[in-house]
């Protein structure tokens, strides 16, 4: 019978449900509080076309589409709406004076009041532009949620905290976010598989960018090719979309041309024949040559730093031998090469961090620590293929390193596979029973299948851990807080 709802959920709204015991337990609990005899009836009210069944319907999508967000989320693709695309489409927008933006799949709104902090730093230059920006998700709930634009302190676990102290405002239910930014958004509940596109009654239509990150892993592939269909038809001529960084791979695009950034794929509406002088290229850069190494990426050595060597002439003898002085390359050291990569890391430069990690390789094709980083800084990315690949690459050198399990139990989780992802999450904790991010985010999975009891367990469990370490200690991967910030953070979601 779960089969039968799979299908039918996968035709009304095109989600892929992976995880048949969250379905399961949804399904019953929907059936307890209706009062159904079984679930065949329940099925039967799904399947109809009523005010009942669309009520009911609501109430499913929040139970299986409870995402999770936060502020500036894959720092290498805002970096290019910063550096390129933005003023670019201000460039090219600037005899029509508008730029419209559609955020698609928006969960509760961090991405697209992202997107609009990220517009609104460069407003010098368009104030005088009419900009639109739309996000929208299929949660009702979600949407509410980002049309408070009230956040709490795990929202902006990526965020540079001079963003977070220029845009929001610390109150007793959380963050505010400031009324300029919030009044340049709206936001609708909208179907990207049943809907229309463009939907001019909804001012869809004629967008300069759509973003859709993270949304496309839950379709199968023709529900995929047939909303990027519609993105293209709802894009104006030279329009941008961005998805996640390998949502797309080995698809038909039509008319959606991919150009390679360092930071990500961007793909751009080219329908009209181009002058072959006059490519077409993104923010005039040059499309780059397509992967060549085994990340995707073409590793480049860092640059290597020269000293002063004296050495004797080998035909020099004694007192009045000649000395000369060359420059010898200062080969840098495997800490080093990580230290730098680690820096570029923290700027959000993924691009640059990878191939400075990767150089590493070069020499060392089996350094633990270089191989672990490229296979997080890959899943930041959102790139989960290729950081799948590094995490399999790093488990073969050492099978109780619990990183990689880590990554891939989070991108389990983004794909809607939360059995798997609870099973990796308990494989770390039997390896290291110490490691503290497994039993919070094991706890926030619990919370996602409606099993409050377990969720507390784990993060009681977390707090114990965090309760033995020093204070102003960090937590990897959660190296953006201290130990008692995540403290604070964790308690709190135990209190009542």
């Amino acid at each position: 019978m779960l089969e039968h709802f799979k299908q039918l959920i996968s035709s009304r709204i095109g989600l892929q449900v992976e995880d048949l015991r969250l379905l399961q337990k949804t399904i019953a609990t929907r059936v307890h509080s209706l009062g159904m005899p079984n679930l065949h009836q329940y099925y039967n009210l799904l399947e109809a076309d009523s005010v009942h069944s669309s009520g009911e319907w609501r109430h499913l999508i929040e139970s299986l589409t409870t995402g999770e967000s936060y502020f500036f989320r894959d720092r290498g693709q805002f970096e290019i709406l910063r550096t390129h695309i933005f003023p670019e489409l201000i460039r090219r927008k600037e005899g029509q004076k508008t730029i419209r933006i559609w955020s698609a799949g928006c969960a509760t709104g961090e991405e697209t009041y992202s997107i609009a902090i990220e517009l609104f730093e460069l407003l010098p230059r368009v104030r005088h532009f009419n900009t639109t920006i739309i996000g929208t998700d299929i949660n009702p709930k979600a949407v509410e949620r980002a049309r408070t634009a009230i956040y709490n302190d795990w929202s902006f676990r990526m965020v540079d905290p001079e963003v977070k102290r220029r845009y929001f405002v610390k109150k007793h239910d959380g963050w505010h976010l400031d009324k300029q930014i919030k009044d340049m958004v709206t936001f609708q509940v909208g179907n990207l598989v049943t809907d229309s596109y463009p939907h001019q009654s909804k001012d869809i239509c004629d967008m300069d960018l759509i973003v859709c990150r993270n949304v496309f892993i839950y379709f199968d592939k023709d529900t995929v090719a047939s909303i990027i269909g519609k993105f293209t038809d709802t894009l104006n001529e030279s329009g941008y979309l961005l998805t996640g960084h390998a949502e797309l791979h080995m698809l038909a695009l039509g008319a959606l041309k991919s150009f390679i950034h360092p930071a990500s794929i961007i793909y751009q509406k080219v329908t009209g024949q181009i002058e072959e002088e006059k490519s077409h290229k993104p923010c005039g850069a040059p499309p780059l040559p397509p992967a060549k190494t085994f990340d995707g990426t073409i590793i480049t050595p860092p640059p290597q730093t020269f000293t002063g060597m004296s050495i004797k002439s080998p035909d020099s003898q004694g007192s009045n031998a000649r000395t000369t002085t060359i420059a010898v390359a200062a080969t840098p050291t495997s800490e080093s090469i990580l230290t730098a990569a680690a820096e570029l890391y923290g700027k959000g430069n993924y691009a640059a961090a990878i191939k400075r990690a990767g150089s590493l390789l070069l020499t060392e094709p089996t350094n633990l620590a270089a191989i672990v980083f490229l296979a997080r800084t890959h899943a930041n990315m959102g790139d989960y293929t290729q950081s799948a690949q590094w995490c399999e690459k790093a488990l073969n050198i050492n099978p109780l390193e619990v990183t990689p399990y880590f990554v891939l139990a989070q991108i389990a989780e983004s794909a809607g596979q939360l059995q798997r992802a609870g099973e990796l999450f308990k494989k770390i904790m039997y390896i290291d029973p110490s490691f503290v991010p497994a039993y919070i985010e094991l706890g926030a999975l619990y919370e996602r299948q409606n099993d409050p009891l377990k969720a507390a367990g784990m993060r009681r469990a977390a707090i114990e851990i965090l309760r033995e370490l020093p204070p102003d200690k960090t937590v990897q991967p959660y190296d953006e807080y201290t130990v008692a910030e995540l403290l604070a953070y964790v308690s709190k979601l135990i209190t009542p």
